[in-house]
């Protein structure tokens, strides 16, 4: 690690002035693509990486802490998640970027530890020739090798040594490019004994256009009471997408909350308890418009349901791509295996193609609107939904007209063209029928049902259609 020192010393008399502020992150997630080498870089200037050659491939990405499974009030400090990969080992680690600085605030990875006081990195402005420290003492942390009772001394200095263009390994050129040199120390021991030291010495090259460096290269090394092999390592960006990091809420299912059994078209799933089940590979073909029945069974009883469709693909799972929403399975029961079948209703909107279907339960309260969220006890499974498109015999013939809709009154008139006696059912978000009537005539009483949102499924002869009403 000598030869970095000595070549930042000679970059202290190049630098022209240039001054890092706060990064740009897209608020809907971002996911940068790298390229890695395991050795470290010359960084004389000029910085020209053209010449190198790295080839292993990964993903680090990024989103806001409140569009995550974890809970900000653990992480209070960070205003991201970033996920990342270490070798074998997957890392999660809780970066907070506000306008006065870059915080580190805890991570899961090898070890799990959680900052309450965040650890300034680099403050913001931070401009060719400052410098900055910072230190947390005795933060507890966990991890699957070490002792109870463990505790971390962390300590960093950073110094933003000079600025200019980067010519990454692939030819293109980044501009104003600040070269952030950092030196982080972890001392980790149980009270009183003598400490693990594991000193990192990182070069960053950041541009405001990204939530990590273009280019960043590290060597670390221990002593103590540990001895690890050196480490040396250097990653570089090569692209933007968007964010991919599926979540993957696992809860607590060991006295039986959850999907033992989950049926849906195609998918007829018998399961154990996963915490969190990646069955994507099973997929449900459903049409646009149609209502399904979807049949599920638990271990135990008072367990609220919620499903989603992502139709738009971009792995948030809103509210309004909510397919049934708090049925509870085995009201009022404890202990126990329940079954229970639900309406599924695809909306006549619903995009075409394959999307991943989220069911996720909770125990004794509503599923949590944010479906990356854990809670204690429940289980969440992911499924494929294949939305096929709309025939002629279906939407289109029918022409089914509602109205008023919103109805703020007794009665829902329903037309369509085609004669014959039609077959109502009525469902409300949670998938419960709560109407189910024959009509000769085209009036439609609505007295009985609270304000909400409710889906019509009209039926003559072998024609359906879905269609929502609205009632005040």
């Amino acid at each position: 690690m000598k030869k970095i020192t000595i070549l930042l010393l000679m970059l202290c008399g190049s630098s022209y002035a240039q001054t890092l502020q706060m990064p740009n992150i897209p608020a809907e997630g971002v996911t940068y693509e790298t390229v890695s080498q395991n050795s470290i870089i010359s960084i004389d200037q000029p910085w020209d990486f053209s010449s190198y050659n790295p080839i292993d491939v990964s993903n680090v990405s990024m989103q806001l802490i409140e569009d995550s499974q974890y809970s900000p009030s653990l992480y209070p400090n960070a205003t991201h998640v970033k996920y990342s990969v270490s070798g074998d080992q997957d890392v999660v680690q809780f970066p907070g970027f506000t306008e006065t600085g870059y915080s580190y605030n805890g991570e899961l990875s090898i070890i799990e530890n959680n900052y309450d006081t965040p650890l300034i990195i680099n403050p913001y402005p931070f401009t060719v020739g400052d410098t900055h420290s910072d230190a947390i003492y005795q933060v507890e942390f966990t991890c699957p090798v070490c002792p109870p009772y463990m505790f971390r001394d962390h300590e960093v200095t950073s110094e933003a040594m000079a600025s200019g263009p980067v010519t990454m390994p692939d030819g293109t050129v980044h501009e104003n490019v600040v070269l952030i040199y950092s030196v982080a120390t972890f001392s980790d021991a149980q009270t009183g004994s003598s400490p693990c030291v594991t000193t990192r010495e990182s070069v960053f090259f950041w541009s405001e256009d990204f939530g990590i460096p273009i280019v960043e290269s590290f060597y670390q090394s221990s002593s103590g009471a540990c001895s690890f092999d050196d480490v040396q390592f250097t990653r570089f960006l090569t692209g933007v997408s968007g964010f991919s990091n599926i979540c993957q809420p696992s809860m607590d299912c060991s006295f039986g909350d959850g999907f033992q059994q989950f049926t849906l078209a195609e998918i007829d799933n018998s399961s154990g308890c996963e915490g969190f089940g990646d069955f994507t590979d099973q997929v449900a073909n459903l049409d646009p418009g149609s209502t399904y029945d979807l049949t599920v069974t638990t271990g135990y009883g008072q367990q609220y349901m919620t499903v989603w469709i992502d139709y738009n693909d971009d792995l948030l799972f809103t509210s309004d791509e909510k397919v049934v929403t708090d049925y509870i399975i085995g009201a009022g029961q404890a202990g126990g295996s329940f079954t229970e079948t639900v309406a599924l209703v695809v909306p006549s909107d619903a995009t075409p193609g394959e999307h991943r279907m989220r069911a996720k339960t909770n125990w004794n309260a509503p599923v949590p609107d944010n479906a990356c969220e854990v809670s204690e006890y429940g289980e969440t499974e992911d499924y494929t939904a294949n939305i096929g498109t709309l025939g002629v015999n279906d939407e289109d013939i029918m022409q089914v007209r509602l109205f008023p809709n919103p109805v703020d009154g007794n009665f829902v008139t329903i037309q369509t063209p085609i004669n014959g006696t039609k077959e109502i059912e009525v469902f409300d978000l949670v998938g419960k029928r709560v109407i189910n009537t024959n009509l000769i005539s085209d009036s439609l009483d609505v007295s009985e049902l609270n304000p909400g949102i409710y889906m019509v499924k009209v039926t003559i002869e072998n024609l359906t259609s879905t269609s929502k009403l609205i009632i005040k």
